[in-house]
C-alpha cells in the first residue's frame, strides 16, 4: 500500500491500464488457444479423409480380386485378364496408401499394419498369378487381408482422431463409414461369392439331380445373410442419427440410404430364394453376381458420398471456425481500442483539471490572488474546483474587509494622534471625533477629559478672579 501511495496520479492509471490488460487478454489467451485446438484438431481429422477414401478403394478392389481371383484358379478363362487388371488396381492404390504414409509419418500400429498388409498382398498376388493355390485358399487368404485392411481403417480413424470426433453427426458418418460398413460389406461380398460359386457349379450340371446346394452351405449363406442385415441396419441406424443431429444433410444422404436398403434387401432376397430356400439352383450365376455386384457398388458409391460430405463438413467446421475467430478477435481489438480511447479520455479529464488545480495553487502561493481554476465540470473534481475557487473568493473577501477595517483604524489613530496634539498646545476646545472602532472610546475618554480640564481651569479661573481683588485691597491697606 506504501508503494501505491507513492505513486503519482497517471502512475496509479498506468497500473490500474495494465491490470485491465491482464485482465481481457488471459481470457482472450485462453479463448484463442483452445480455438486453435479446435481448428488443429478438426483439420487432422480432415486430413484423415482421403487416407480413408482410399482404404475404402483399397478394401473394394481387394474384394473384387478376391472373386476374380476364384474364377481364376476356379478355371474359368475369360477370369485371367480382369484379375490381372484389378491386380494392377491394387497396387497402385497401395502406391497411393504408401503416399500418405510418407506424408503423415505413420507409425506405431498403424504402420506395422501396413507394412505387414503390403508383405501379404505380394504372397497372395504372386500365388493367384501363378496357380499356386487352390480357390478355397485364395478365398481365405483373402479373407485375412482384407481383415487387416479394416483393421488399419480402424486404426488410421484413431491415427487421425476421426473417431474422436466431438460434433454428432459428423461422428455417426464416421462410424458409419469406418465401422458399419464392414460389416455390412465384407458379408455381403462373401454371398456374392459363394452364392456365384454354387450358382456357377449348378450351371455345370448335366441334370437337376446335379444342381444343388450342400446343407452347410445353406447355414453358411444363412449366416452370412444375417450378418449382413444386421449391418445394413448399424448402418442405416448411424447415417439416422448424423441426419437427426443435422438435418441439413438429409437431402444430400437420405436417398442414398434408401437406395442401399432396397438394393441390399433386394439381394438378400435373392440369395434367400435361389439358393437358401432353392430345392433345384437354376438361377443364372452371371445375373446373381451383377445383381450383388451392384448392390455393392451403391454401397460404395453411398460410402464416397459420405465421405465427401464428411470432407465437406470439416472443411465448413475448420472455416467456421477460423471466421469465428477473427470475428472474436476484430471484435476484442475494436472493443480494445474503443476502451482505449475512454480510458485515455477518462484519465485526461481527471489528469487535466486537477492539474490546473494545482496550477492555480501554486500561482496563489507565489502572490496571484485573483487566479482561478474556472472548472465547472459536474463531477467531483468539478466540485472541488469550485469550492476551491469559492474558499479563494471568501477568503479574499474577509482579507479585503480586514484591510478596510485596518485603513479606518489607521485614520480614526491618526484623527486621535491630531486631536491629542491640539490639546497639548492647550486647545482645549478640541474634540477627538469618536469612531466605531476600538479608538471610539480613547475619543471618549479625551473629550472628557478635556472637558473636565476645562471646567477646573474654568473654576480656577473664576477663583483667581474672586481672589485677585481681595489682594489688591490688602496691597493697598498696606
Amino acid at each position: 500500500m506504501k508503494f501505491i501511495s507513492r505513486l503519482l496520479l497517471w502512475q496509479k492509471f498506468a497500473v490500474l491500464g495494465a491490470l485491465a490488460l491482464m485482465l481481457a487478454g488471459i481470457p482472450t489467451y485462453l479463448f484463442f488457444t483452445e480455438a486453435e485446438k479446435a481448428i488443429d484438431f478438426a483439420a487432422e481429422e480432415q486430413s484423415g479423409i482421403e487416407p480413408t477414401r482410399a482404404l475404402v478403394e483399397l478394401y473394394k478392389v481387394l474384394q473384387e480380386h478376391r472373386g476374380l481371383a476364384v474364377q481364376h484358379l476356379s478355371g474359368v478363362a475369360t477370369a485371367a485378364e480382369p484379375r490381372q487388371k484389378k491386380q494392377s488396381e491394387i497396387d497402385q492404390a497401395i502406391a497411393t496408401l504408401d503416399t500418405f504414409a510418407q506424408r503423415d509419418k505413420w507409425q506405431g500400429p498403424i504402420a506395422k499394419l501396413w507394412g505387414q498388409v503390403k508383405i501379404d498382398w505380394k504372397q497372395v498376388a504372386a500365388s493367384a498369378a501363378n496357380r499356386t493355390v487352390t480357390a478355397m485358399d485364395t478365398r481365405q487368404s483373402h479373407h485375412g487381408l482384407i481383415r487387416e485392411v479394416l483393421k488399419i481403417r480402424e486404426t488410421a480413424a484413431d491415427f487421425y482422431k476421426l473417431s474422436l470426433d466431438p460434433e454428432g453427426f459428423t461422428f455417426y458418418m464416421m462410424k458409419a463409414v469406418i465401422y458399419d460398413m464392414s460389416r455390412l460389406t465384407e458379408p455381403l461380398g462373401f454371398i456374392r461369392g459363394s452364392g456365384a460359386d454354387v450358382l456357377f457349379r449348378a450351371s455345370q450340371a448335366r441334370d437337376d439331380k446335379a444342381r444343388t446346394i450342400t446343407d452347410t452351405e445353406r447355414l453358411n449363406l444363412a449366416t452370412l445373410v444375417d450378418r449382413t442385415r444386421e449391418g445394413l441396419g448399424l448402418v442405416a441406424e448411424s447415417m439416422e442419427k448424423a441426419m437427426d443431429y443435422e438435418p441439413a444433410i438429409r437431402p444430400k444422404l437420405e436417398a442414398g440410404l434408401n437406395n442401399v436398403r432396397t438394393n441390399v434387401s433386394a439381394g438378400l432376397r435373392l440369395a434367400e430364394d435361389q439358393l437358401i430356400n432353392a430345392s433345384t439352383i437354376t438361377y443364372d450365376f452371371r445375373a446373381y453376381r451383377k445383381a450383388y455386384s451392384d448392390a455393392i457398388d451403391e454401397l460404395g458409391a453411398y460410402n464416397a458420398r459420405i465421405l465427401e460430405t464428411l470432407d465437406q463438413s470439416l472443411k465448413d467446421r475448420i472455416g467456421g471456425a477460423l471466421t469465428h475467430q477473427l470475428t472474436v478477435l476484430s471484435v476484442i481489438l475494436a472493443l480494445a481500442m474503443i476502451g482505449a480511447l475512454l480510458g485515455v479520455f477518462i484519465v485526461r479529464s481527471v489528469l487535466r483539471p486537477i492539474g490546473q488545480l494545482v496550477g492555480v495553487m501554486g500561482k496563489i502561493a507565489h502572490g496571484d490572488t485573483q487566479a482561478r481554476t474556472g472548472i465547472d465540470t459536474p463531477d467531483e473534481i468539478g466540485q472541488l474546483a469550485r469550492q476551491f475557487d469559492q474558499m479563494v473568493d471568501e477568503r479574499e473577501h474577509a482579507a479585503a474587509v480586514v484591510q478596510a477595517e485596518n485603513a479606518k483604524l489607521n485614520d480614526s489613530v491618526l484623527t486621535l494622534l491630531q486631536s491629542v496634539a491640539q490639546m497639548a498646545r492647550k486647545d482645549l476646545t478640541t474634540r477627538v471625533a469618536v469612531a466605531e472602532d476600538v479608538t471610539g472610546p480613547v475619543g471618549d475618554a479625551l473629550n472628557l477629559l478635556a472637558s473636565e480640564t476645562m471646567k477646573v481651569m474654568q473654576q480656577v479661573s473664576d477663583i483667581s478672579a474672586d481672589v485677585t481683588p481681595v489682594f489688591k485691597c490688602k496691597d493697598n491697606a498696606s
